[in-house]
């Protein structure tokens, strides 16, 4: 565990040694989403029967880590491009070691990134594939990491409910099962409410935004996650009809972002545009202007 948040840690010091201005500002949000080491104490995750790779085969593991390390550092930074050419580069070289850990790990990542240029079709499969190999490795926590992920990608590819629903029982699970850690109950959360909101279902979608705005703000005050929950909250309000909140959360999302992140991030840029929407709405065109004028 110490192994990965340390690789994890040093592949994204080698990304911003060549740091770039997309890189520079979505800094602050990928140093956040490093591993907390201190959950390395975890007694579930301590007690987690996960087989070393091959002997014949450790070195090149070693070597493989390091790159899925690294696009997931190139991932947090911005690049996304450069992050899913290193990832496909390997995938060879990992069908070929045939070590189960490592190919969830790599397919895992590599369907965040298609899942965040909206191939759902492939991330749908990736995410299979990794929930697959996490299992047979036996690591419930990366199991049950990947089986929250589909639940939120069937939604948008606008598949039956019942698929969703499956998934995200299937997610629910797992997440029990290894004690219900705080980092995987959030974007549980998250994912149910982006998939009541999928379903017009503004209530219930509060209702799980509002566990996850609580339960993050445990975790880490200045989480930026804690800015796209305040989103989702925003567009609930919206579905009820309720645009003076809605017009309060996205006010208190740009702030949060302003806070937590450095100045010129696209989520900054994107919380003021919605800040603009929102005073559209309510017919307030001045202020409407301004906002998009910044």
């Amino acid at each position: 565990c110490l192994a990965e948040r340390r690789a994890a840690l040093d592949a994204l010091l080698g990304v911003f040694q060549a740091a770039d201005v997309e890189v520079v500002s979505r800094a602050q949000a990928a140093v956040a989403g490093l591993g907390d080491p201190r959950r390395c104490a975890d007694p579930v995750l301590l007690a987690a029967a996960i087989a070393p790779p091959p002997p014949e085969h450790a070195d090149e593991v070693e070597r493989i880590e390091r790159v899925v390390a690294r696009a997931t550092a190139l991932r947090s930074a911005g690049s996304l491009a450069a992050a899913e050419a290193a990832i496909r580069e390997i995938l060879g070289d990992i069908e070929r070691v045939a070590y189960p850990p490592l190919d969830a790990a790599a397919q895992m990542v590599l369907g965040d990134l298609l899942e965040e240029r909206s191939a759902f079709g492939e991330a749908t499969e990736r995410y299979t594939v990794a929930l697959e190999r996490a299992l047979a490795a036996l690591d419930g926590r990366r199991a049950a990491r990947t089986a929250v992920r589909p639940g939120g990608v069937l939604r948008a590819r606008r598949r039956p409910d019942a698929e969703a629903t499956l998934t995200m029982r299937l997610a629910a699970a797992l997440v029990r099962a290894i004690g219900d850690p705080a980092e995987l109950v959030v974007e549980y959360q998250h994912v149910q409410g982006m998939i009541a909101l999928g379903r017009n279902e503004s209530a219930k979608a509060r209702e799980w935004f509002e566990k996850e705005v609580a339960d993050r703000r445990a975790l880490d005050p200045d989480s930026p996650a804690i800015g796209s929950a305040l989103a989702g909250l925003a567009i609930a309000a919206r579905g009820e009809g309720k645009l003076a909140e809605l017009a309060e959360l996205a006010a208190e999302a740009r702030a949060h972002y302003e806070r937590t992140l450095v100045p010129g991030h696209p989520e900054i840029a994107a919380a003021i545009d919605r800040e603009g929407a929102v005073r559209f709405e309510q017919g307030r065109i001045s202020e409407a202007r301004e906002r998009f004028e910044e």
